[in-house]
């Protein structure tokens, strides 16, 4: 089976100005979007309660799939020893 080429949508970095547009138009800017340094550490200074925060964390500084932290098995993931092994992933075939 060949399927059609598909285009990624270019990432766009989360300003404050994109931000206030999206807040006031409801429109998103683009269909990715990214943030920066400064909004990675207010995201992770708000959740830093969260007993998911190790989890939170690994997504972002260790960049798994999407697919690979959607449902990682609970025998791979230790919270106390922070490590988190991933051998398999959710795949989504439609």
């Amino acid at each position: 089976m060949e399927l059609p080429p598909v285009t990624r949508p270019k990432p766009l970095v989360r300003t404050p100005e994109r931000i206030e547009h999206w807040k006031r138009t409801g429109e998103k800017p683009g269909p990715v979007m990214v943030w920066t340094p400064e909004l990675t550490g207010q995201f992770l200074d708000f959740v830093k309660d969260d007993w998911l925060y190790e989890l939170w964390h690994s997504f972002i500084f260790l960049g798994p799939r999407r697919g690979e932290m959607a449902a990682p098995p609970w025998t791979e993931v230790n919270t106390d020893a922070l490590w988190l092994r991933i051998s398999q992933q959710i795949v989504d075939v439609a």
